[in-house]
């Protein structure tokens, strides 16, 4: 991880935990050393951060990433913490965005972190990414619209992965060494194999028996949602 992601996201949680947040609908944007960011955290009663984490990761996985672990950029397991790079489009798909997100979870919160933020417009001629460092929303009634569109659809991106955290109830997680080394072996289950090695390219479901394909050459077999077999 990153020196300045590290300090920064330590400076968050040290401002943060001693004030009360319940999980809100919208997440401003905000700005730090005059680049715009959004920040804060959400708290999650009577759940490990084990459990936060392995939600944050697998909403993640299921999300942000196409095929194994492609978006994600920096992972650190035992500080619980990881980054990734996210792109959406609003709800009426004239733009897309493109950000980075910095998740870590201690003492029950999860503290986020998006920066790094573009834009690319539909119709835009050149079809390039515009940073919103570049934005003058004050003097530019356009760029107001964009972050407005922008802190409407990243607050419904947030907001999902903060309910699927909170909603969803994970296998019980026991490899984390191998989870590390990006290891996948016999007795993991479903989320264990996502976990260390993310999505699979191709899911084949027959009876009993689900092969997961990452590659020509690697697979995943798994029996009632244990790993059975691998192959590489």
């Amino acid at each position: 991880m990153s020196k300045y992601l590290v300090v920064y996201l330590s400076l968050c949680f040290a401002v943060f935990i001693s004030q009360s947040w319940a999980q809100k609908t919208s997440y401003p944007l905000s700005y730090q050393d005059d680049k715009p960011i959004v920040t804060g955290f959400v708290s999650f009663d009577n759940m490990s951060d084990e459990n936060i984490f392995t939600n944050a990761y697998l909403w993640t996985l299921d999300n942000a990433c196409n095929v194994g672990k492609d978006a994600i950029k920096v992972l650190d397991i035992e500080d619980k913490s990881f980054k990734f790079n996210i792109s959406f489009s609003s709800s009426n798909k004239s733009n897309t965005y493109y950000l980075n997100v910095s998740i870590r979870v201690l003492g029950g919160k999860l503290v986020f972190l998006l920066d790094d933020i573009s834009v690319e417009q539909k119709g835009s001629i050149l079809k390039k990414n515009i940073s919103f460092n570049s934005l003058k929303p004050d003097s530019k009634p356009k760029d107001k619209e964009i972050i407005d569109d922008f802190v409407k659809s990243e607050s419904n991106i947030l907001n999902k992965l903060f309910d699927f955290v909170k909603n969803n109830i994970p296998n019980s997680i026991t490899h984390w060494k191998d989870i590390a080394n990006e290891n996948v072996v016999k007795g993991m289950n479903e989320d264990e194999v996502k976990l260390a090695i993310g999505k699979p390219r191709i899911v084949v479901d027959s009876d009993k028996e689900v092969q997961w394909m990452y590659s020509s050459t690697y697979y995943v077999f798994l029996k009632n949602g244990i790993v059975s077999l691998v192959m590489k």
